[in-house]
């Protein structure tokens, strides 16, 4: 295991970073110690159902779930990114460059990269991702999992009980997880 150690204590690149990062910097332009960017504000803003930025401490502290809400601000940043929003692409290329930071450890002890995450369904940041690998040169054998995290952390548990998982089982359950609309819940 090589980084993804949690939002309080380090998850450079992860989703979660890349909202707090929107945030700061939104509060930052809002404070006056950086150019306000029009478009990222109210991309971001319209993102949460926002009208100021100052409402932003209410939506995030008062949230069920602060940090989800948080972290589905990536999605947005990304959206940004992709239009050329100078704001969000920096964002995204110092996750990114976190992401290779790691990437660059995991290949000096010669493992595999999996990659799995919300982050990796966007096409934008994937191709990113891969742009910046070929660009520092790492030749990483890339493997995406088969299941989901909720799915594998199931087939964790068969194991820790003794249960053999066989073909038929995987199947079974990345079936159930898909035909529960992804919730192992």
């Amino acid at each position: 295991r090589i980084g993804g150690w949690g939002y309080l204590i380090g998850d450079e690149g992860s989703g979660y970073d890349i909202g707090r990062e929107a945030l700061n910097l939104l509060t930052t332009m809002h404070d006056g110690r950086q150019p306000k960017d029009d478009r990222f504000v109210e991309g971001i803003l319209s993102h949460l159902n926002l009208a100021e930025i100052p409402e932003i401490i209410t939506a995030i502290y008062e949230a069920p779930y602060p940090r989800l809400k948080i972290a589905s601000l990536s999605k947005q940043v990304v959206w940004l990114a992709e239009q050329r929003n100078i704001n969000a692409r920096v964002i995204l290329t110092n996750a990114l460059n976190h992401l290779i930071d790691l990437v660059k450890e995991l290949e000096k002890r010669h493992h595999s990269l999996v990659l799995s995450g919300g982050l990796f369904q966007s096409a934008f940041f994937r191709d990113s991702f891969y742009e910046l690998l070929n660009q520092k040169n790492l030749k990483q054998n890339v493997c995406y999992p088969e299941i989901s995290p909720a799915a594998g952390a199931c087939v964790c548990a068969l194991i820790t009980a003794g249960i053999p998982i066989t073909e038929e089982l995987k199947e079974e359950i990345k079936s159930s997880y898909e035909s529960s609309g992804g919730s192992m819940i």
